[in-house]
């Protein structure tokens, strides 16, 4: 089967910090392969996981950080340019376990709101992942899950 018709499924978090005083925004990561732009932690479910362990271990191994998450999830959508579903999830840090690791990622970074759209403008988010981050900030708690991409204004 090719790539192109290979399903796949992918969780993500949106991790605010872990103190008040950071401000409003979320962290992001930069991982060291493909286009090494900023996305939300997350990846892929290894073969039988769980996907609340699924979202932690992906989240830990991209941050460095012990994470939960609650339920529900903010959002289950389709992918817009391959078969296949992603979910998005709200996610809270217990405690530093370390640093990010280091195969993977780069970097790791606590970003506002503000920033993330001046990271847009210059493509150093990836567009897909920017739409995450604009669902989460814009969408009531009581809303959630949400089932469709938010049109953005970039």
């Amino acid at each position: 089967m090719d790539s192109k018709n290979k399903w796949s499924f992918g969780v993500f978090v949106a991790l605010r910090s872990h103190t008040w005083r950071t401000g409003d925004g979320l962290w992001l990561v930069k991982h060291n392969y493909g286009e090494k732009k900023w996305s939300l932690p997350g990846g892929g479910l290894e073969l039988g996981e769980n996907i609340i362990e699924g979202v932690c271990r992906e989240g830990q191994e991209e941050t460095g950080f012990h994470i939960g998450v609650l339920n529900p999830p903010v959002a289950i959508l389709s992918l817009k340019k391959s078969l296949g579903a992603l979910m998005l999830f709200n996610g809270h840090i217990f405690r530093s376990l370390g640093q990010p690791n280091p195969e993977e990622i780069s970097d790791a970074v606590f970003f506002g709101f503000q920033e993330m759209a001046e990271l847009s403008a210059c493509q150093e988010i990836y567009p897909a992942q920017f739409g995450l981050v604009e669902l989460f900030r814009l969408t009531k708690k009581e809303n959630w899950p949400v089932y469709d991409w938010p049109e953005i204004k970039t």
